[in-house]
């Protein structure tokens, strides 16, 4: 038999900063500025650069352009997970941190 919460109880868990479900994942917005660009554009133009810096800078400026995961992972050849991975990371910190 499934454990019921009391309504005082699940309130008392919310307050407390647990999550709520809403079914939907969050979206990440990547807001590059000009000076960002030009980096990024800088490292993809290097023949020496590591080719995940360069992955990861494309990534990055198809998401600047609103492009779908879906579309970037494709056009990449990675998976959706990486793409979303590194989306994520680039609207939170930012693209040099």
């Amino acid at each position: 038999m499934a454990k019921q919460i009391s309504k005082a109880t699940q309130v008392a868990k919310d307050s407390q900063g647990a999550k709520k479900r809403t079914g939907r994942k969050p979206t990440y917005v990547v807001t590059l500025s000009d000076e960002d660009k030009e980096f990024l554009t800088s490292v993809i133009a290097k023949r020496s650069a590591p080719a995940v810096q360069v992955t990861r800078a494309k990534i990055a400026l198809l998401a600047n352009e609103h492009v779908r995961l879906r579309d970037i992972a494709d056009e990449l050849d990675i998976s959706n997970f990486t793409v979303s991975k590194w989306v994520r990371r680039f609207a939170l910190y930012g693209v040099k941190s």
